[in-house]
C-alpha cells in the first residue's frame, strides 16, 4: 500500500507543476511591463490562486481558475497520500 500512496504523493507533484505555466502567463498577461517578453519565470502561484495582483479580464480569471483547480486537485492527492500512508503503517 505505501506504492500507492508514493503514486498520489507523485502524482500531486506533477499536477502541482502542471499549475506552474498557468500561472506565469496569467501574471505575464496581467502586467506586460514587469515580465517583458520572458517566457517563463518567478511565478507567485498563490497570489495568482488568491487573484492578488493580476487582472479581472475574464481570460486571466479563466487561467486562475485553471491553476485554482489544480492546486485543489494537489491538495486532495496529498490528503489521501497521508490517509493511506497512516492507515497502513
Amino acid at each position: 500500500m505505501a506504492i500507492v500512496g508514493g503514486v498520489f504523493g507523485l502524482l500531486a507533484i506533477v499536477v502541482f507543476i502542471s499549475a506552474i505555466p498557468h500561472s506565469c502567463t496569467a501574471e505575464a498577461r496581467s502586467d506586460p511591463q514587469r515580465f517583458g517578453k520572458k517566457r517563463f519565470g518567478y511565478t507567485n502561484i498563490w497570489a495568482v490562486a488568491l487573484n492578488i495582483g493580476i487582472s479581472s479580464d475574464p481570460e486571466i480569471q479563466e487561467l486562475r481558475g485553471k491553476v485554482v483547480v489544480r492546486l485543489i486537485i494537489v491538495m486532495a492527492l496529498f490528503v489521501l497520500m497521508t490517509t493511506i500512508l497512516f492507515l497502513n503503517g
